[in-house]
């Protein structure tokens, strides 16, 4: 009954006409300023082109000497958080893809925590923790494969640092010692005493040449900065730059961090100073280990990616024999990124959503006919 007068509550709400009309202003003014950018964009593609080949700024694999095959490993993760009315459950999992997956290997975790606002932050730096983890054992175990991580390092560096800032907050100050207790057995204090235990965070960043970061979100314009450009374009970033300025088969030359940039990590965390000693270290002219980022357009049908390898590949002469490999794994046109890669994100997905919704269904069953223990279970109504 009162549901059924909800709905006909709902049925009769009617957005007042001055809010309807102020939020469709509202709309058709930022559409006219998104669209008014990227027809800039368009109106000067020739001419930013032009002078990106005046400054040697692009060149085509077309002209590079083929390669042989290399193997590629794909290391992917997910998370995902469900709220009910007296805490909130969580699921995170990291998958590693093997050629022609032949193995697939994960590591993954399902816990519980109080209501807290950093929840998300929370999981999301769990899942990057077993993904250092993963990366670094496929680094190790085969040297001379690729191994693909969805986002770069310096991605990666950045969620970890907002995790344990945000367990610095009040609200979680106290969880990561709970955490870190020798006698927590959890899933969760397992995955973080795992992965401070080593110093992965430092070996992820120092120590693998080998592995090479994909990255469809950008949200970086250095290439306007290269060309020095005063247009009003700054929202476009460099991915969606490179993928209007690139043809088939092309890529920039390496671009290396800005010395200006220096990045840190929480001290918390057990080797922070270490971990910021690398970074110190990127910025130094002959470090093998600093990255250098790469937008290459694999086909006519595929927006650019955004791919980082480590200086050594770059001084070695390997980027061309890398971005045949990638070439190659892009071979669907539904796919915006290598097969391994979306493999790996597709089952990631469906593990989340499989282990929450399982969580669900089995603590509804186990509530057997007590309806005030469901009722604790429930969602949070909006």
């Amino acid at each position: 009954m009162a549901t059924k007068c909800l709905m006909e509550l709902q049925d009769q709400f009617v957005l007042p006409e001055t809010l309807a009309s102020a939020l469709i202003e509202a709309a058709e003014e930022l559409a006219s300023q998104v669209t008014h950018q990227h027809a800039a964009l368009l109106d000067n593609r020739d001419r930013l082109r032009e002078k990106m080949i005046a400054r040697k700024m692009i060149k085509s694999l077309d002209d590079a000497p083929k390669t042989e095959a290399i193997p590629v490993y794909a290391i992917d993760g997910g998370c995902g958080t469900e709220e009910n009315i007296s805490s909130a459950i969580f699921a995170t999992v990291a998958i590693r893809i093997a050629p022609e997956q032949k193995d697939i290997r994960n590591l993954h975790c399902i816990g519980r925590l109080p209501h807290l606002t950093i929840t998300g932050q929370l999981a999301s730096g769990i899942m990057f923790m077993q993904e250092v983890m993963l990366a670094n054992d496929a680094s190790k175990e085969f040297p001379g494969s690729l191994v693909l991580i969805d986002g770069n390092r310096t991605g990666t560096l950045i969620q970890l640092n907002q995790f344990y800032s945000a367990l610095a907050q009040d609200e979680g100050a106290d969880l990561l010692q709970e955490w870190r207790r020798k006698e927590n057995r959890t899933p969760a204090a397992m995955t973080v005493k795992e992965f401070e235990s080593n110093k992965h965070l430092v070996e992820f960043l120092f120590s693998r040449f080998n592995l090479v970061g994909v990255t469809k979100l950008v949200s970086t314009t250095d290439l306007l900065t290269v060309l020095e450009e005063p247009y009003d374009i700054s929202a476009i970033d460099d991915r969606a730059l490179a993928s209007v300025l690139l043809r088939e088969g092309e890529y920039t030359t390496p671009i290396y961090p800005e010395r200006k940039k220096i990045y840190k990590m929480r001290e918390s965390y057990p080797y922070s100073h270490q971990v910021e000693q690398v970074l110190a270290g990127w910025h130094e002219k002959e470090c093998p280990f600093a990255p250098a980022y790469v937008y290459f357009k694999p086909t006519f049908l595929h927006h650019a990616l955004k791919i980082e390898v480590t200086s050594h590949y770059v001084k070695q002469g390997k980027l061309e024999a890398i971005l045949h490999q990638l070439r190659r794994e892009v071979w669907s046109n539904d796919i915006e990124e290598p097969y391994p890669l979306w493999l790996a994100d597709t089952i990631c997905k469906e593990c989340i959503q499989t282990s929450i919704g399982a969580t669900k269904e089995i603590m509804s069953t186990k509530c057997g006919k007590s309806d005030e223990l469901r009722e604790l279970l429930r969602g949070h109504r909006t």
